[in-house]
């Protein structure tokens, strides 16, 4: 299959960032604050529609790939890896944002 193995960065990123936005949903909904209901309305938002943050992946993925196959010539795997990396600790760093205020305040 030349199609996964041509875009199996984008492939091991998208996993990852799909991970991390399924379990930073699952744990700020589990948070005690916002199992009462209260919190800010942020975290309420990330617990009851987080999943929609699964958008931002595939976004990066359609993206990264159209920009490999038609420019080339200045965006190279090297900008996939370093863009993923970049969305993935965005990702992470908002989960820990919301996990921390849903469960301390």
């Amino acid at each position: 299959m030349p199609i996964v193995r041509d875009n199996a960065m984008q492939s091991i990123f998208a996993v990852a960032h799909c991970v991390v936005i399924l379990a930073g949903s699952m744990f700020v909904a589990a948070a005690p604050r916002v199992r009462r209901g209260e919190g800010p309305w942020e975290i309420l938002m990330l617990r009851d529609w987080g999943f929609l943050l699964l958008l931002i992946p595939a976004a990066w993925v359609v993206g990264t790939i159209w920009l490999e196959r038609h420019r080339s010539d200045w965006f190279t795997k090297r900008w996939t890896v370093l863009s993923g990396l970049l969305v993935l600790l965005s990702l992470v760093s908002l989960m820990i944002h919301a996990f921390s205020r849903a469960s301390f305040g």
